[in-house]
């Protein structure tokens, strides 16, 4: 009600102003327990609009937090309105204003003065309902906000991650067919019989994936033994090639070469069994009689001529054999 003196909006039933202090305000009822009633929900609505609910921004950033914070921000929200008014909460403050409203009702509804109050004050809580409504909408809002932005953030690192992993698939497959077809070429060179392009082609694979591409190609092994000199070792591994044709001719290279590797520890023997692997016989022939001749020519130097004309004896070719008797003969003169 307005103060008659100073204009100022004072509580129904108000004794004093609390702006001028004038008194009375309006006549005291004669009945003590409506007087007190009506002191009871002029306290109750204080309380009421002291705990208003948050506003509908702060609604929804107070649902949007919800689920990030696991209901913090809830019992935050609670707590606070119940610390902050540690007397009485406003479900209490609701609960007793209503109860006090049919009193009115029933029995000081032709007291004006209790009219305006019972008004007021159903006016008030229809008001706080509604706020209470439209903040928990809020809450909901905010709480379908951060799902859609939690579904559209997961679904964008989703996306993200499987493009990546696409891609490095991608890059993997891509990597894996280069070996694949470095391995194939090196087999194609070994099979032609060019054991060094085979040898230059290997090392330009790494270990890791050498090793990855020999259950595929065994044959790889046999290029493996040639690039560390192993040519006979490497030779005895000619079977893991399966065309007879690819096979003959890398024999024929790995044993020319095995033949060649034999100087300073040389076994003819030995010698022999290797150039057996050498197609044609012709040039088995020519590759077995270079390597005695220069085992002999060895010897000759070494003044170890009985051993130079037991190698000799064992030459196919008659112009050789011819060059180092005369070479023999020179040095004993």
């Amino acid at each position: 009600m307005k103060c008659p003196k100073c204009s100022s909006n004072n509580p129904i039933l108000a004794k004093v102003c609390d702006a001028c202090g004038f008194s009375p305000l309006a006549h005291e009822p004669d009945d003590a327990e409506a007087l007190l009633i009506a002191e009871r929900m002029n306290d109750n609505l204080a309380a009421l609009r002291a705990a208003a609910p948050t506003g509908t921004l702060g609604s929804f950033i107070f649902g949007f937090l919800i689920l990030p914070t696991f209901g913090l921000a809830w019992v935050a929200q609670k707590a606070w309105q119940v610390f902050a008014h540690p007397k009485r909460s406003a479900g209490d403050a609701m609960l007793r204003l209503g109860q006090d409203v049919r009193a009115v009702e029933t029995s000081y509804s032709a007291d004006p003065s209790f009219k305006a109050l019972a008004a007021q004050t159903r006016r008030e809580m229809d008001e706080r309902v509604s706020a209470v409504r439209l903040s928990m909408k809020q809450i909901l809002m905010g709480v379908s906000a951060f799902a859609l932005f939690v579904a559209l953030a997961g679904g964008s690192i989703w996306i993200s991650a499987a493009r990546k992993s696409a891609a490095e698939r991608a890059l993997i497959a891509a990597a894996a067919a280069e070996n694949e077809r470095r391995a194939v070429a090196v087999l194609a060179r070994l099979h032609d019989g060019a054991v060094e392009d085979a040898v230059a082609l290997l090392k330009q694979i790494s270990e890791g994936d050498i090793l990855a591409a020999l259950p595929r190609h065994p044959a790889l092994a046999i290029v493996q033994l040639a690039a560390s000199g192993n040519y006979e070792t490497a030779l005895n591994k000619a079977s893991l090639i399966s065309d007879p044709k690819a096979r003959g001719t890398a024999e024929t290279a790995l044993a020319e070469r095995a033949l060649k590797a034999l100087a300073g520890d040389y076994e003819h023997a030995r010698a022999v069994t290797i150039a057996a692997k050498i197609l044609p016989a012709s040039r088995r022939a020519e590759a077995l009689d270079a390597v005695i001749a220069a085992e002999a020519r060895r010897m000759i130097d070494a003044n170890r001529y009985q051993d130079a004309k037991a190698l000799i004896g064992a030459l196919d070719s008659p112009s050789m054999r011819g060059d180092l008797e005369a070479r023999i003969k020179s040095r004993l003169e």
